[in-house]
């Protein structure tokens, strides 16, 4: 029996959620189709835009979703179900079962800005916008400021011999004509940060995994829907007031993050 909404007769398929970000594949890409499916449902499924328990939309929806051959969607959810981020059943469709761990480990990294400093010597950043404009909601909560009150956001791609390896989007409260685009386009951030007159005193970041959206994709090179890493940095002044956000998004094939811990003599850290 269908169900019925308000009255009318809706196909039990149009009750799944769509596929949140999707992007449409690359006919052009030497990556198979159904292998560019199976990394934008996968990225969802990480990020945590298709949580667990969540019904993936059926073959044919997804087939003429994303313009490909039953076959192919078919292809892309079975090597889900393979890699243990859905279960298939007859009657019931394809449903998420990853869950992401509840405990995050969480480690200092050991002289974090003198990193940052090196890496901006030894790579070329590009300048791809920049604004004085009020922040999105969740960044301007981030900030502790208005939903009004404007910052400085920019765009930046970091490449190493020309190559890319980071998208780089951060919003910065300070003034324009001190934190201009001048600075960023000619040094790097935490300079741009310190000639403007602001000194950080704490960070705090925390490291996962996201999907490449069509415009990160389109800059670091991979396929719509690929799995990235993605840093998120919120950085305070010297009177712990946050001053900075930025979300680092790193091909994970041209960057890693190395930390290295100092344990005290009872095995703990220090």
């Amino acid at each position: 029996m269908m169900p019925r909404i308000r009255g009318a007769h809706v196909p039990l398929d149009a009750m799944t959620p769509d596929i949140p970000g999707a992007a449409p594949l690359d006919d052009a890409s030497p990556m198979p189709l159904y292998h560019q499916l199976y990394l934008q449902l996968r990225g969802r499924i990480l990020d945590g835009s298709l949580p667990g328990g969540t019904r993936i939309p059926s073959e044919q929806s997804l087939a003429a979703r994303y313009s490909v051959s039953r076959i192919t969607a078919k292809r892309a959810l079975d090597e889900l179900a393979a890699a243990g981020f859905v279960a298939r059943q007859r009657g019931r469709g394809t449903h998420v079962i990853h869950r992401p761990h509840a405990d995050v480990l969480r480690a200092p990294l050991q002289g974090m800005l003198e990193k940052l400093d090196s890496m901006a010597r030894t790579t070329r950043a590009r300048l791809l916008s920049y604004r004085h404009a009020p922040a999105p909601a969740e960044v301007a909560t981030l900030l502790g400021i208005g939903a009004d009150e404007p910052v400085v956001a920019a765009v930046r791609v970091r490449s190493l011999q020309g190559i890319p390896f980071a998208h780089l989007s951060s919003w910065t409260r300070a003034r324009p004509e001190r934190f201009s685009h001048e600075r960023l386009r000619e040094g790097s951030r935490l300079e741009a940060l310190r000639a403007s007159g602001i000194r950080l005193g704490q960070m705090t970041q925390d490291l996962g995994a996201c999907a490449a959206d069509a415009e990160v994709a389109r800059h670091l090179d991979v396929t719509p829907g690929a799995p990235l890493l993605e840093l998120r940095r919120l950085s305070f002044g010297r009177d712990e007031q946050p001053v900075d956000f930025l979300v680092a998004r790193y091909h994970p094939e041209r960057f890693r993050f190395h930390m290295s811990m100092t344990l005290d003599e009872h095995g703990d850290c220090r």
